[in-house]
């Protein structure tokens, strides 16, 4: 049970700090789904799968005001379709891994906290 939590939150952290892998949720009804997917297979509890859905949400959020929501619906359809249960642990195919990098690109690209803009330069002196 533990297990659909704790990877959640690894890939939601990595999903902010804009790594090649993140984890989003559309719609309430796709973030539904895939937390429906993830908790089938690792026995979450009401309680785990409403976190889930509500931690997935605010991820579409983040998508959505830096204007990535197309990547995340593809990346989040990617893990849909392209997923594995071994064991009640749940994990994503590597074929996902365009679909992460192109989001992650987009937020990196559309965040000021991800570098400077080609417009800007560097302070010097």
């Amino acid at each position: 049970m533990k297990h659909g939590m704790a990877w959640l939150g690894r890939l939601l952290m990595v999903a902010l700090f804009g790594s090649p892998v993140a984890l989003l949720g559309g719609c309430d009804g796709q973030a539904g789904q895939l937390c429906d997917v993830i908790c089938e297979c690792e026995l979450c509890n009401d309680r785990q799968e409403d976190e889930c859905v509500i931690s997935l949400q605010a991820q579409f959020d983040i998508a959505e005001a830096y204007g990535c929501a197309e990547q995340a619906d593809a990346y989040v359809e990617c893990m849909l379709d392209n997923n594995d249960c071994d064991d009640t642990s749940f994990s994503v195919s590597n074929k996902c891994g365009d679909d992460a990098e192109d989001y992650g690109k987009c937020i990196n690209d559309n965040s000021d906290i991800g570098g400077i803009d080609d417009d800007q330069q560097a302070p010097t002196g």
